[in-house]
């Protein structure tokens, strides 16, 4: 806008109106006309290259693999740079599922208790519904509670 409208106006005067710096209108014109900078041309390369080693792995590896490769291949990378241009480019490595025992074995022969409330905790009115649990461990003391549906503690028996 700025540029457009030179011929009229002062660059100072717009500058002004525009809220912008006339020392940053006049780096950024510069950096428009001078095309990408050495360290943006770095990033667009490493970007490509994260991008073919993510895309050859079928999209599982992700920073710490994908440095070991590029460190194969010669190139000199940071860790930090192999996840940044994984960020930017939206990429991610899949974790493998954390490992997590089923114990509990279900009794199918139990009943099931009756739904008195029919999954309506919130009836609009303090008080309305009261809901228990007995926890037992092995303890020195055991201790009850009844809470309400924000969780406060309403009765306490030891």
């Amino acid at each position: 806008m700025i540029e457009a409208e030179k011929a009229i106006y002062t660059v100072a005067r717009m500058c002004g109106l525009l809220e912008v710096s006339r020392s940053g209108f006049y780096k950024w014109r510069r950096s428009r006309d001078s095309g990408p900078s050495p360290s943006q041309q770095r990033r667009a390369e490493l970007d490509a290259k994260v991008a073919d080693f993510h895309q050859a792995s079928d999209g599982v590896y992700g920073a710490p693999r994908i440095l070991a490769d590029l460190r194969a291949a010669g190139t000199r990378v940071s860790r930090k740079s192999v996840a940044a241009s994984l960020r930017r480019q939206g990429l991610a490595g899949i974790s493998p599922r954390r490992f997590a025992p089923a114990t509990t074995v279900v009794d199918l022969n139990a009943p099931v208790p009756a739904d008195l409330v029919r999954r309506r905790f919130d009836t609009g009115k303090l008080d309305g519904v009261w809901t228990s649990d007995i926890e037992r461990r092995e303890a020195l003391f055991n201790r009850t509670e009844v809470r309400d549906h924000r969780r406060r503690a309403i009765a306490v028996a030891r």
